[in-house]
C-alpha cells in the first residue's frame, strides 16, 4: 500500500511574514485591483524600512503627494536603467570598473 506523500509546506502568515526581510519593493503604479501606490503605503504600514521603487509606462499623476519623493522608472526600461535605479533606490555606489 502506497504511502501518503508529506503534506505540503505552508506559507507564512502575515504576523510571521515579518520574519522575512527584504530592503526593496519593484511595483508597477498602475496594476488591477490595487495600485502600486496603495500597495506601497500597505507594505509601509508592516515594513517601514523598505525602499520603493515605482514602474510606470502610463501615469504619474495617480498620487503625487506620494510619488513626488519616490524614485520613478519609466517603462520600457533597459536592465542598465533598472540597475541604476535600484541602486539609487537602496543609496548603493555604482560598482568600480578595474582597469
Amino acid at each position: 500500500m502506497p504511502s501518503a506523500p508529506p503534506p505540503a509546506p505552508t506559507r507564512p502568515r502575515s504576523s510571521s511574514a515579518r520574519a522575512s526581510r527584504f530592503d526593496l519593493l519593484i511595483t508597477d503604479i498602475v496594476m488591477p485591483g490595487r495600485n502600486g501606490v496603495e500597495l506601497a503605503r500597505a507594505l509601509n504600514r508592516t515594513h517601514p524600512d523598505v525602499k520603493v521603487l515605482f514602474t510606470t509606462g502610463y501615469t504619474r499623476h495617480i498620487a503625487p503627494d506620494l510619488l513626488a519623493d519616490s524614485e520613478i522608472l519609466d517603462k520600457p526600461y533597459q536592465r542598465a536603467a533598472l540597475l541604476h535605479a535600484v541602486r539609487h533606490v537602496l543609496g548603493a555606489k555604482a560598482p568600480q570598473t578595474l582597469a
